[in-house]
């Protein structure tokens, strides 16, 4: 369920309590990392904080020393009226707001907000990036190229360092590049960057949304609040992000991987060059290849993120000389698309951030080997058809894993005839690795691709990641199979 909107008089009373909150109870939904960083910030501006988290094992004795000196913390399970007594409640970005506690405080007409609209106005030139997949690999570039050219750059949000960690820590700033999630968007009622780059819109997070439109109305938040004199970078291949152009006042460029964009603004790809149409027609192509970023998605990324530097005045000789320097030197991310090793002709590669289908089909036709193909954790209930049809004829084994292990098996093997690849079912990430390696043969990829959460066995997407490439490290030196 999407919040999106605030009353007026719901508005008006945020506006009050930001401007002067010393003193005002002030309710902070979930302590992760960012939620941690919203309640100091708060306590920092003289707000009586009452800090809620349902893990009531949760214990960090620095933030919970900070907290007792200017507020009340709240751990286990969360009651409907626990925040009775608030007068602005502020949702981390993990806190579904369907929750009665949250819906309470909403139907009570208090202000319910996240971290955008706690910040207000940021002081810098804001660039604000979004999509279900390539969003981190778009925001680490385009900060990247940014800061090949301007002197001071922060690269956060949904990717890295909290937005309020930055506010908080008051540095010089001109130009900030965020990565910004659904869940961030839900409750940005006025958020208005200065660029915004929405990259596509696949099914995810079925947990969180009551259906696909619903996610997608969360992401569109990002257009709608764009003023005239604003950049929105679309991608003119994705029908739902096409049909967006209409929610917004903002100046429309596109990227396209096509081979035109029928002379609307924007970048296409022809070859593996940047093509410029419209607007851009002028402006001299320039060659797209990397040493790293490989697959056609990247090269998506690459468009957008070009546009992005252009619509903040990094090109202006047209010949996006600049801006492919910084393109060109740019390392790529860790855990997307990731060359761990290559030991005896076979590629292990660490694509352990691509957790829903449409992000592991994208990993698999990055790859220009056969693959065998690691496949499993804590399914999203979103199925495989999109993994499923990138792997045809291109998969030659699929080793499923994890909770989803045998959806994602009895998936492959319901579909071994087409797709033309054998399939395993083990345990674990281990078990997994030690069969892939066993039957990997010189030439092939092992592609850790895994279209499902890490949250069966892992922490989180990096710490599945880190085990994959420990496993490879260890096969390296002999010790494993």
């Amino acid at each position: 369920m999407s919040l999106r909107t605030l009353e007026t008089t719901a508005l008006a009373r945020l506006d009050e309590i930001l401007a002067a909150p010393e003193g005002v109870r002030v309710g902070v939904l979930g302590l992760g990392v960012v939620g941690k960083a919203m309640t100091r910030h708060l306590l920092k501006r003289g707000a009586f904080v009452l800090g809620v988290d349902q893990h009531g094992g949760w214990k960090d004795d620095s933030f919970a020393k900070d907290l007792s000196d200017g507020g009340q913390l709240h751990l286990g399970p969360i009651g409907e009226g626990v925040f009775d007594d608030v007068e602005l409640l502020v949702l981390s970005p993990g806190v579904d707001p369907r929750q009665p506690a949250v819906q309470a405080v909403w139907s009570a007409g208090k202000p319910v907000i996240g971290e955008l609209e706690l910040l207000g106005e940021l002081p810098a030139r804001v660039v604000g990036i979004t999509g279900t997949n390539g969003k981190s690999t778009t925001t680490a570039l385009l900060g990247g190229i940014v800061a090949s050219v301007v002197e001071n750059v922060f690269v956060g949000g949904n990717l890295g360092i909290p937005i309020t960690t930055w506010i908080s820590d008051a540095e010089e700033t001109d130009v900030a590049v965020l990565e910004l999630s659904s869940y961030q968007l839900e409750t940005a009622y006025r958020f208005s960057p200065e660029v915004a780059i929405l990259l596509n819109i696949t099914p995810d997070h079925t947990e969180r949304y009551d259906n696909h439109a619903e996610y997608a109305v969360a992401k569109r938040g990002l257009l709608e609040n764009l003023s005239e004199d604003a950049v929105a970078i679309l991608n003119y291949d994705d029908a739902l992000v096409r049909d967006m152009a209409t929610h917004t006042r903002a100046r429309v460029v596109w990227f396209s991987l096509k081979d035109s964009l029928e002379g609307r603004d924007g970048v296409f790809v022809a070859g593996d060059s940047l093509v410029g149409s419209g607007c851009f027609e002028s402006h001299k192509p320039v060659a797209l290849e990397h040493p790293r970023l490989f697959g056609w998605h990247n090269r998506q990324n690459a468009l957008a993120a070009f546009l992005a530097a252009d619509a903040l005045g990094l090109n202006e000789a047209q010949d996006w000389q600049q801006v492919r320097e910084g393109y060109v030197a740019f390392t790529g991310l860790e855990h997307r698309l990731e060359l761990v090793a290559n030991l005896n002709g076979v590629r292990f590669i660490n694509d352990s951030k691509a957790t829903n289908d449409s992000a592991a089909a994208v990993a698999v036709r990055a790859i220009d080997r056969p693959v065998l193909l690691l496949a499993g954790g804590r399914g999203k209930g979103a199925g495989y058809g999109e993994l499923l049809a990138a792997s045809i004829n291109k998969v030659r084994h699929v080793v499923a894993f994890g909770e989803a292990g045998d959806e994602v098996a009895q998936t492959f093997f319901n579909e071994s005839e087409q797709v033309g690849a054998g399939v395993s079912r083990c345990t674990d990430l281990r078990e997994a690795f030690e069969e892939a390696s066993f039957l990997a043969l010189p030439g092939d990829v092992v592609l850790l691709a895994p279209a499902c959460a890490s949250f069966d066995e892992f922490s989180s997407y990096a710490a599945r990641g880190r085990a994959f490439k420990k496993l490879v490290s260890e096969l390296a030196a002999g010790g494993v199979c």
